[in-house]
């Protein structure tokens, strides 16, 4: 934007904008072959670049419409596909989809996202470890391990083929050291303090830590204000202090970067496994009060400041059920394919079916030597049926019935990712999930014993149903029967 204000910038505003800023509609900023689109036609009309980096949008995550496949144009491409669960500007709801969409779009005016931060502020910064390619940082034998809340090692995340995927939600490989030098920074409102050199023009710094949007409207605890979003940040008062922060989490990486700008103090955690929150709060409580020299409470030595999280920490307990509620059709009904325009087409495996398919043969085979050494898999009692479904984060799909008291065609859904070797050193064969965002529960739609489809409900971590009377009118997301 300060390059378009000022002249510096080489590629043209298509053609009728005259200007862009935070109020600059989307659509009209979108390179004319994108085919970019929003399936409510108003928020598609009126969403400006201002909305969608506050989490305005409407849309739910929708995480798991990204295959690992997918290019950052496919992305762009299918969101007129993903339903919305709110109105534009009528509620926050977090989405990376759209800091996807942001990068894509400097991408377009720039050449290339990830070179323009590297230009812009790793290079000036002298942030020499800070990459967002995983073979650069390996290369440089500083790369961590990544481990799971239980204890696995597992594969780094972020690929070099998804680097474009992940670079706007945040794809960066960093280190304490580098990070000090952002924060700094940061407290100095956007102007480097070796240099004196302006890295983020204070109109930009303003405005990205200016709550928004709210996030929560009612305190989460007596230490803590409402808080609310601005663009890339989270805003609210910690025990009477201005706080700034964001927290992050990815299988294996657990973070928080927080800055009390007028007490001129920051902190950064980097941990190297995910699910780790609480292990984050302890550590940023205890560096705020030996900075700030604030004795501990005595009283209540396990007291956290740390402000609640919008993201769900990475968990790996499967859920426990009591009770078995009947099944009124066979499960091999549920099994066949299912299909999306925003999802793309998802293969549900029978484990009882004798005539699987090669395709079902090779899910189940993976399903029972990971369940074999599962010390959880007493739980799995009830009927499941199994999937291989490629997304960032996940690789397969567990749908374990659970019924309820209005319908025995639900199933709780989990996105997990299956290792039958092991990683590492140990080859012990295991999965992973996020109980947090990984679980959905969805429901299928049967008349007689034909089902019609699936629908999916609370992938985001809220099963919240939309309004409507049928499951496809509440569904976040509804899968077609197709075969």
């Amino acid at each position: 934007m300060d390059d378009f204000a000022s002249g510096k910038n080489t590629t043209a505003l298509p053609p009728g904008l005259t200007t862009f800023d935070w109020n600059t509609k989307v659509k009209d900023i979108m390179p004319a072959d994108s085919d970019w689109g929003l399936m409510d036609k108003w928020a598609y009309e009126k969403a400006n670049i201002r909305d969608i980096l506050s989490h305005v949008s409407g849309l739910p995550r929708h995480d798991f419409s990204v295959g690992l496949d997918d290019r950052i144009e496919d992305v762009v491409r299918r969101m007129k596909f993903l339903k919305p669960a709110f109105e534009l500007r009528q509620q926050w709801s977090y989405n990376n989809l759209m800091y996807m969409l942001s990068s894509y779009i400097i991408s377009h005016y720039t050449g290339s996202y990830t070179s323009f931060v590297k230009d812009r502020i790793f290079t000036p910064l002298n942030m020499t470890s800070t990459t967002f390619s995983l073979s650069e940082a390996v290369r440089s034998g500083e790369m961590t391990d990544a481990w799971t809340n239980s204890g696995r090692r597992i594969p780094q995340l972020l690929a070099d083929d998804q680097v474009e995927l992940n670079a706007g939600p945040g794809g960066i490989i960093s280190s304490g050291e580098d990070m000090a030098k952002w924060v700094k920074t940061l407290l100095n409102f956007g102007i480097d303090t070796a240099t004196n050199a302006t890295i983020i023009p204070r109109s930009v710094f303003d405005e990205m830590t200016t709550a928004h949007a709210i996030i929560e409207g009612i305190p989460a605890g007596p230490s803590q204000s409402l808080s609310g979003y601005g663009m890339g940040w989270i805003r609210l008062s910690l025990e009477g202090r201005d706080a700034i922060f964001h927290s992050g989490g990815i299988p294996g990486a657990s973070t928080l970067v927080l800055f009390l700008p007028d007490d001129r103090i920051s902190v950064v955690v980097l941990v190297n496994a995910d699910g780790k929150a609480p292990a984050i709060g302890a550590v940023m409580k205890r560096a705020i009060d030996d900075m700030l020299g604030i004795k501990a409470d005595s009283s209540n030595p396990q007291q956290s400041r740390q402000p609640r999280q919008p993201v769900p920490p990475l968990e790996n307990t499967p859920n426990v059920w009591d009770g078995e509620p009947e099944m009124l059709i066979r499960l091999d009904n549920y099994a066949g394919t299912y299909s999306n325009p925003g999802y793309g087409s998802i293969t549900l495996c029978d484990p009882s079916n004798s005539r699987n398919s090669s395709y079902c043969a090779q899910v189940l085979s993976d399903f029972a030597v990971v369940d074999a050494h599962n010390p959880n898999q007493a739980v799995y009692t009830r009927p499941q049926l199994f999937a291989k479904w490629s997304r960032l984060w996940s690789s397969h799909v567990r749908l374990v019935h659970v019924g309820n008291s209005e319908s025995t065609h639900e199933f709780n859904m989990q996105h997990t990712a299956l290792f039958t070797e092991g990683f590492g050193a140990d080859k012990t064969p295991f999965e992973i999930y996020e109980s947090g965002l990984g679980v959905a529960i969805s429901e299928f739609v049967v008349e007689g014993e034909r089902v019609l489809g699936l629908g999916v409900f609370g992938s985001d971590g809220d099963p919240t149903k939309s309004t409507g009377k049928t499951v496809q009118e509440t569904a976040e997301v509804w899968f077609d029967k197709i075969g």
